[in-house]
């Protein structure tokens, strides 16, 4: 009975073992040799958006309405002298309450959407994994199995504990990379059409809303560039408009040229400069009376401000 038993009972131990508890935000481990990661949240989303350093260069939505994503990111580290390709090299599931769900891995890096999801050596990135389901069915029991090579990892990940980091900014409030850039939020409001300050020598430059049963939903962001190149504008943050937490909207951003008189629809900040930068996001009229949130993407973080 004993020859039988031990090898059974060592077996059970292992297992256990391999098995990674992650209860909080900022868990640092590895997969591989040559990957670092460091747990930025867990959270379910009708959107996935990203945020860093293009917000827009990653946006998902669920192929069923009914369903959300399911995203756990993390920061990644790629230390070894291969890229990094989370979508080809990452292979995995979710399993909720003994049901499996195949995962997705992807990373954001900027850049053009068909080549963003490769991390190059000595380079850090987020990485969204995610899968699609009913949100009535994500308990707290849930584990990650990844697979990277030949190498198979399991976490038990922590819902109540993993929420991403929510950072609440109110008008007057600046945020900054504290050397090169440094955003005020001015204000927010709501108009069928957003008309340049000063009227120009021929005609008054306006955007106006395409649809007419939407109005726009504008943060005004005054920047500051004090680095010694230009700074693009949509290449550093992204705005989106969050409607009772759930529904999201994205739009795009607009500058305001030196007079006043006209917008520039791809903003550059020369050096040692501010400029006005109009985010546009249209939201439908019969959503207005809802909570609308921005969210503003910058310095590889999410900031969340209240329409008033």
């Amino acid at each position: 009975m004993s020859i039988f038993l031990l090898p059974i009972f060592l077996v059970g131990c292992g297992e256990s073992k391999n098995i990674e508890e992650i209860s909080e935000v900022g868990y640092k481990s590895n997969i591989g040799d040559s990957i670092e990661y460091e747990v930025i949240g867990l959270e379910s989303t009708t959107k996935l958006e990203g945020v860093a350093p293009v917000g827009n260069s990653l946006f998902l939505e669920p192929n069923d309405k009914s369903n959300v994503l399911l995203d756990f990111i993390i920061d990644v580290t790629n230390n070894g002298k291969q890229d990094f390709d989370p979508y080809s090299d990452l292979k995995g599931k979710f399993i909720i309450d003994d049901s499996e769900y195949s995962i997705t891995a992807e990373a954001e890096v900027g850049g053009q959407v068909a080549n963003f999801n490769n991390i190059k050596p000595k380079t850090t990135a987020y990485v969204h994994i995610y899968t699609e389901i009913k949100e009535e069915l994500i308990t707290n029991d849930i584990e990650l199995q990844l697979q990277y090579g030949s190498e198979t990892k399991s976490m038990k990940l922590n819902k109540n504990h993993l929420k991403p980091r929510v950072n609440i900014l109110n008008y007057g409030e600046k945020v900054s990379n504290d050397k090169d850039i440094e955003i005020l939020i001015e204000k927010g409001y709501t108009t069928k059409q957003l008309d340049a300050p000063k009227k120009g020598d021929y005609f008054s430059h306006y955007y106006k809303v395409e649809d007419n049963n939407s109005t726009y939903a504008i943060l005004e962001l005054n920047i500051t560039n004090k680095m010694s190149n230009n700074l693009r504008i949509d290449d550093t943050i992204s705005v989106s408009v969050l409607v009772d937490g759930k529904y999201q909207y994205s739009g795009y951003l607009v500058g305001l040229s030196n007079d006043q008189t006209d917008f520039d629809t791809y903003p550059e900040i020369e050096p040692n400069k501010s400029n006005l930068i109009y985010s546009l996001i249209e939201v439908p009229d019969n959503l207005l009376d809802k909570q609308i949130t921005f969210k503003l993407n910058a310095f590889r973080e999410p900031y969340y401000i209240d329409l008033k």
